[in-house]
């Protein structure tokens, strides 16, 4: 979906199926500045997010929607261990393909 030389970021793909009334967590540490860019496509809509923990309490940077498509990019704000989630409300499973690529810091 887009290219960038190995040295200059880490990029990924993956195919995941995510069974019924589960989750998929994609969970990477980012530095203040940081940048994630993240593209997915899914069978049907699943329920996504980016969340992070601080005190016990799961903070929300890309609230909860239903989505079966994104391409965007995330900024970190600060040093965390940012979780991109993907829930199944189905009975059925449900296929996810995701692109990911996360920037060097800055």
């Amino acid at each position: 979906m887009w290219s960038h030389g190995a040295d200059d970021s880490h990029r990924d793909h993956l195919e995941q199926a995510i069974e019924p009334d589960d989750d998929y967590e994609l969970c990477l540490v980012l530095m203040p500045g940081q940048q994630l860019r993240y593209a997915f496509t899914a069978t049907r809509k699943l329920v996504f997010n980016i969340h992070y923990h601080a005190n016990h309490e799961a903070i929300y940077p890309v609230p909860e929607h239903q989505t079966a498509a994104a391409e965007a990019t995330f900024a970190a704000e600060s040093e965390q261990e940012y979780c991109l989630m993907w829930t199944n409300p189905y009975s059925v499973q449900v296929m996810l393909s995701l692109e990911y690529e996360k920037t060097r810091q800055p």
